[in-house]
């Protein structure tokens, strides 16, 4: 009982201190990490601590680089062939549409479409594309075709009823053909990803955030250099507990796992 007066007394002193006061973290030790886009920067007031006082924390994601679009982002999506000329020749497409659905993974689908009565035919292959060339090269069964391509549209993303210029050559034939964008693609699937910090502890407890919790905590910054996002808060620390840790986790599907841990070292006063 008198150990857990002296922490409460301890832990309100200190932060209502620091609440009227402000704590200059940059006195501190800060530790940061960086992936694609963000920093995630660590800071503690001190690393070494006694039984019954409590360490200051702050932990801040920064955007170093703006998000962009994939660079091949005009091709995803899906597209039907509105016209086909083979060595100059106009080809009678109704009878055998094609449609094309390019993935973000860069992978394809091939549907061919029969309207005589015959089976529709299936397959998928692998495709990249070099935008500063204007070439999509496509891998079906084995095959690999380079078509030199323009788009109607500079746009990250081609619209609805978009068009897409293919010119190559196979067999010994010449090709032209025009692909229509025939589905609206959503700009969600090509849009920067959320990114979730979490902060933990060990040897020791999280207080006096700034955020109900520390788990999960959406990250859906500005798309400018420079700006940030913080939490702020307390490491308690816990009875018999030599040392501890305190650690922040920012993580989204885009982006590198960023980890970054400080130890506490933690002092008995009796």
């Amino acid at each position: 009982m008198h150990r857990n007066l002296i922490l409460f007394l301890s832990i309100t002193i200190y932060f209502l201190a620091s609440c009227e006061k402000g704590f200059d973290l940059n006195s501190g030790i800060t530790i940061s990490e960086e992936n694609e886009l963000y920093t995630l920067e660590l800071n503690v007031s001190s690393n070494v601590t006694t039984d019954v006082s409590p360490v200051q924390f702050n932990a801040k994601v920064i955007r170093h680089s703006p998000y962009q679009f994939r660079p091949d982002s005009r091709f995803i999506g899906y597209w039907s062939i509105f016209s086909l000329n083979i060595d100059g020749e106009s080809n009678n497409i109704a009878q055998y549409p094609i449609d094309y659905e390019f993935y973000t993974d860069q992978s394809f689908d091939k549907i061919e479409w029969s309207t005589l009565g015959g089976d529709t035919q299936y397959s998928n292959g692998g495709w990249t594309a070099d935008m500063d060339s204007g070439t999509l090269t496509m891998s079906l069964q084995g095959e690999t075709t380079a078509i030199n391509v323009t788009f109607d549209n500079n746009g990250p993303i081609v619209p609805l009823d978009g068009y897409m210029i293919w010119n190559f050559e196979k067999d010994g034939k010449t090709y032209h053909q025009v692909m229509q964008k025939s589905e609206y693609t959503d700009p969600t699937e090509l849009e920067e990803s959320i990114s979730y910090l979490s902060i933990e502890s060990t040897g020791g407890t999280i207080g006096g955030t700034t955020e109900p919790s520390t788990y999960d905590i959406s990250i859906n910054l500005p798309n400018e250099v420079g700006a940030f996002y913080e939490v702020s808060g307390t490491f308690i620390p816990l009875y018999e507990f030599s040392n501890g840790y305190i650690l922040a986790t920012l993580f989204s599907e885009q982006n590198t796992v960023l980890n970054i841990n400080i130890p506490i070292s933690i002092e008995y006063t009796y």
